[in-house]
């Protein structure tokens, strides 16, 4: 499921001219993140014993549009990529031969080991997000089995206001570079983090959920 589409959240910043231009020019500065609707949804769908990928998606095509008299294509593919991504992790480094990288990323897509992260403000790549106990570690798209050693951890690449999400709602909150929690109970976990940007939070890390069974 696409969580966060870069298209849609620019277009609904869209109120008059001049904001239009000014949220053309920098569109980062206006993004609003994944809408709560889809992330409840997502949530819902997940918690309920299905497992659902989250992705994000720029939903752009590069078109010509005209402006009193002027053309302009907004937004060219190469700006397009500088912000919103989805980084995947993969289980070994890849090699640049496409006959094995192309069914490496698949499958780590497929399995839920990536997070969505808008890479404007602050590159999110070495983020990283597990449980661990005495059955060993889990990754983002992974099942763990309970027991009373169970920990979750996060590290984000800067300080960033970090939420621990179960089955739609906050469990826990700081802001930290590193976060450590005790899990006592089942549920779905995943992470969202909020960058300090030019005075004003703005949403940077939505992470695939581990399932804690």
């Amino acid at each position: 499921i696409s969580v966060w589409d870069f298209m849609t959240d620019w277009q609904s910043s869209l109120c008059g001219y001049v904001s239009g231009l000014c949220s053309y020019f920098f569109p980062a500065f206006f993004l609003r993140g994944p809408r709560a609707v889809t992330l409840q949804r997502w949530d819902a769908l997940n918690a309920a014993g299905k497992k659902i990928v989250g992705i994000g998606e720029l939903d752009n095509h590069a078109s010509r549009k005209k402006l009193g008299g002027l053309s302009f294509e907004a937004f060219p593919f190469d700006k397009a990529f500088t912000f919103l991504r989805t980084h995947v992790i993969t289980t070994e480094q890849l090699s640049g031969n496409k006959e094995k990288d192309i069914p490496l990323v698949l499958q780590s897509i497929r399995s839920g080991s990536c997070y969505v992260a808008l890479d404007y403000f602050c590159n999110a790549r070495g983020f990283n997000f597990t449980m661990r106990n005495s059955s060993g570690p889990a990754l983002m798209g992974d099942n763990l089995l309970l027991d009373n050693k169970t920990l979750l951890e996060v590290k984000l690449p800067c300080v960033a206001n970090c939420r621990v999400i179960k089955d739609g709602a906050v469990f826990a909150a700081d802001r930290t570079k590193e976060m450590s929690v005790p899990i006592a109970a089942k549920g779905v976990y995943r992470i969202e983090a909020f960058l300090k940007a030019y005075g004003k939070y703005r949403p940077w890390i939505f992470s695939n959920p581990i399932f804690v069974r």
